[in-house]
């Protein structure tokens, strides 16, 4: 677990800006982009912080989706609560 940093204008643009109501919207873009797993996560945004919960994950499907998530424009870092 975690907290790492992103360049917040970098990423896919996926929406305008990003509020506290865009989790969804993050999961639903993991699902797009095909990574394993990424049904058994939750994503919430508060201020620019993903935080992403979960548990059952591989470490190669927990460090994908971290990096996709921070890949998103308007997020600057994203808080590893995965078990």
């Amino acid at each position: 677990m975690g907290l790492f940093s992103f360049v917040k204008e970098a990423g896919e643009k996926l929406w305008d800006s990003v509020s506290s109501d865009d989790g969804s919207k993050i999961q639903d873009h993991l699902k797009q982009l095909g990574i394993p797993d990424s049904d058994k996560v939750n994503v919430s945004v508060n201020d620019g912080t993903a935080t992403v919960t979960g548990d059952n994950l591989s470490q190669e499907a927990k460090e994908k989706i971290l990096v996709a998530v921070g890949n998103v424009a308007g997020i600057n870092q994203v808080e590893d609560k995965v078990t």
